[in-house]
């Protein structure tokens, strides 16, 4: 009897102490449960590559209870590519960039001008006559595309299509930021839609005469492309294959276009001026629009081309828009045109 008299106050205690800390829900004797967690402060400080960790403390008074969970790796925080050595004729060169958190640094090569760059993918179009061409496993910050591939023209720069699961583009060229310059055969007569999105690091592309099209947001987002020049082969420019390329000063408009598409310079903050030759008969929606630093515009067509809505909106406050002499009442009076009707003015 004194026995278990003994054994019941034994547990008395057990549950009295879990009842005291608050931790109730007894699993088994001199065990409690139900945390009374603080907030979790920080033990170990994350990396680019490590995970770190952060610990909460049972705040019930007796209770040495702890929780602990991970933090996720922060991931590298990268500066711009720099150039360390040129390359030659003969020699590649090399680019490198450093984390700003950690100072890890990666390099990769920069091939001669002559060189077609390793890593691009081709895939087989029109029937197994030509090769379309995309980034692949490309790193170079000098992309040399070539004219043939297995014996048979690249004739395509591919698209690239964004992909809502992972939050990426893929086919195509796009987002490659490490690309300062692409040289494009003359074999190539197609540019894909998004070919080039998101080449924030492309400052130099050659467009060569055989291009005939250039793809929906072929060129969009390539902020450091400073100038272009579309050649007298192209016919169209499709919506906004140069929207957002804020570096953009200069582009040449050549002269067999017909239609310049929306959006097509949407928001070319750095764009000066532009010239639209006699051949366009439609400028759409929002074309220049949101080109702040737009002053002077010059189209050389006669008859007033149509022209979608807010095509020049919020444009430069000192817009020009000089057009044939013969021809600046028709442009004020024509629909779309008399909008800006104040702006236009005869070619000087």
């Amino acid at each position: 009897m004194n026995n278990t008299r003994a054994l019941w106050l034994i547990a008395a205690i057990v549950i009295i102490g879990c009842i005291a800390t608050a931790c109730d829900d007894v699993t088994s004797p001199g065990k409690c449960t139900k945390h009374n967690f603080g907030a979790y402060s920080t033990t170990t400080e994350p990396g680019c590559t490590t995970e770190g960790e952060e610990t909460a403390v049972c705040k019930n008074k007796g209770c040495t209870g702890a929780d602990k969970r991970i933090i996720t790796a922060l991931g590298h925080n990268w500066g711009d590519w720099e150039t360390i050595k040129e390359p030659t004729a003969a020699e590649e060169g090399e680019m490198s960039r450093s984390c700003k958190r950690c100072g890890e640094s990666e390099t990769i090569p920069m091939l001669t001008a002559d060189t077609p760059t390793p890593g691009l993918e081709f895939t087989l179009i029109d029937g197994g006559t030509a090769y379309s061409v995309s980034k692949g496993t490309a790193t170079n910050a000098i992309v040399v595309i070539p004219a043939t591939h297995n014996g048979l023209p690249v004739t395509e720069i591919g698209e690239a299509v964004y992909n809502y699961s992972t939050e990426m583009f893929e086919g195509g060229f796009a987002e490659y930021a490490a690309m300062t310059s692409v040289t494009i055969p003359d074999s190539v007569t197609s540019i894909g839609d998004n070919a080039f999105n998101g080449c924030s690091g492309l400052t130099s592309v050659t467009i060569p005469d055989s291009v005939t099209s250039i793809g929906d947001l072929a060129f969009r987002n390539c902020s450091g492309l400073t100038s272009v020049t579309i050649p007298d082969s192209v016919t169209s420019i499709g919506d906004l294959a140069f929207g957002n390329c804020s570096g953009l000063t200069s582009a040449t408009i050549p002269d067999r276009v017909t239609n310049i598409d929306d959006g097509a310079f949407y928001d070319c903050s750095g764009l000066t001026s532009v010239t639209i030759p006699n051949s366009v008969t439609s400028i759409g929606y929002e074309a220049f629009a949101y080109s702040t630093g737009l002053t002077s515009v010059t189209i050389l067509a006669e008859t007033p081309p149509t022209l979608a809505r807010n095509v020049f909106n919020d444009t430069s406050s000192t817009l020009r828009i000089e057009v044939p002499a013969v021809s600046v009442n028709v442009y004020k009076e024509a629909e779309g045109w008399s909008e800006y009707a104040g702006r236009i003015f005869a070619i000087e």
